[in-house]
């Protein structure tokens, strides 16, 4: 066709265009908001980033290959309060014999990504494509494709909830007026301890260990997850049914081996503020903060400046007093000093879980801070 000669259709079509067109968006309109319906329109070359809300609370299954056995059966439940739950069955070729294991951990969205990720402890981070609502992909360590003709996929499952079978958990216990709390290793979740005569056997056991001392102790229990209602409002908590006591590791945390740490006399390098990360450039000294045992002095550095003061504490309870510093000036990393001092002031509560320091107030987490293998440098 030549290029000045335009064609103009007649009315007739014109309209007949116009009210097909019409249709279509509605029909496209009316399809998102049906419910059920996937809502994910990534058009090519997008990547539209996926939210927590989008994925939780949800299961999903597969079967993956496995170098020495038919396959491996993979289940995955992700819980809306961060906690995931992933059960690895190596398949053998004679039913009844199958090997399963069980991770628990937390679980996240990379920023401005469709990846998940998966983090146990000290374990390599696992991560997954999601791919639309119903289907995530298995990544390699570095989030990258896993270049195969093999199906590394897991399908949303109707089943969301998989993990009723008893399985093996590491925590710091304690009892308190009548009730047992597990704090759980890998999570930092708090689970009741339902009442049994097993239950009642691990106290036992924890009053001998601690005395009056009123300290948590490190327990290994096989459980089963559970909700248990409330007393007062009837809302169903987070709870765990001992089937069986593993051990009772007084004097360990929750990495087997690992030292113990106390609230004073340790210093804390802050790593988390205010929901963010805190990165320290390579030479230049973490901040920090000390608590000094005999004195009730407390003190540190915020990434600038020295701060110090007092601070008052009972069981749980921690309170630092009007906190002075010295007033040097860091534009790189003002905005980080102030969310540590700024936390320090709003701390009503603090939690030790291992060799991490989460402090509190009545409104959620503050920070968190892990415990230094060596005392601060000299600082600025």
């Amino acid at each position: 066709m030549h290029p000045d000669v335009r064609i103009h259709p007649p009315p007739t079509a014109r309209r007949i265009a116009t009210s097909t067109v019409a249709g279509v968006l509605a029909l496209i309109v009316i399809t998102a908001g049906l419910p059920g319906c996937a809502t994910d329109v990534v058009g090519a070359g997008e990547s539209v980033p996926v939210t927590m809300a989008e994925l939780a609370p949800a299961a999903y299954a597969g079967e993956i290959p496995c170098a020495d056995c038919p396959g491996i059966r993979v289940e995955l439940e992700l819980r809306t309060n961060g906690m995931y739950l992933l059960r690895r069955t190596w398949i053998t070729a004679d039913n009844g014999n199958d090997r399963s294991a069980v991770t628990i951990g937390r679980w996240g969205v990379e920023p401005d990504s469709r990846q998940l990720a998966l983090r146990s402890g000290t374990d390599p981070v696992e991560r997954f494509a999601v791919d639309d609502h119903y289907h995530l992909r298995m990544l390699d360590g570095d989030g990258r494709d896993i270049r195969s003709d093999l199906n590394y996929s897991l399908a949303r499952s109707r089943d969301t909830d998989l993990f009723n079978d008893p399985f093996a958990l590491r925590g710091h216990y304690f009892y308190l007026a009548d009730a047992a709390i597990f704090t759980e290793c890998q999570t930092g979740k708090r689970f009741d301890v339902i009442t049994s005569p097993v239950a009642a056997e691990l106290e036992r056991a924890y009053m001998e260990a601690v005395g009056d001392s009123g300290n948590s102790v490190v327990v290994s229990v096989e459980a089963r997850l559970t909700k248990q209602p409330n007393p007062d409002t009837g809302t169903p908590h987070d709870a765990i049914a001992i089937q069986r006591i593993i051990g009772l590791h007084a004097g360990e945390d929750c990495e087997p081996g690992s030292r113990h740490v106390t609230l004073t006399g340790t210093t804390w390098n802050f790593v988390e503020v205010a929901g963010k990360t805190v990165t320290v450039r390579e030479g230049d000294i973490a901040p920090h903060l000390v608590l000094e045992r005999s004195e009730s002095e407390a003190g540190g550095f915020a990434g600038c400046n020295r701060f110090f003061g007092t601070y008052t504490r009972s069981l749980d309870s921690l309170s630092l007093g009007s906190l002075g510093s010295t007033r040097k000036s860091c534009k790189r990393v003002m905005e980080t000093e102030q969310a540590i001092l700024a936390a320090l002031e709003k701390t009503t509560r603090f939690r030790i879980e291992g060799e991490r320091l989460i402090l509190r107030s009545r409104d959620g987490e503050l920070a968190v801070l892990t415990a230094s293998l060596a005392p601060p440098s000299d600082t600025p």
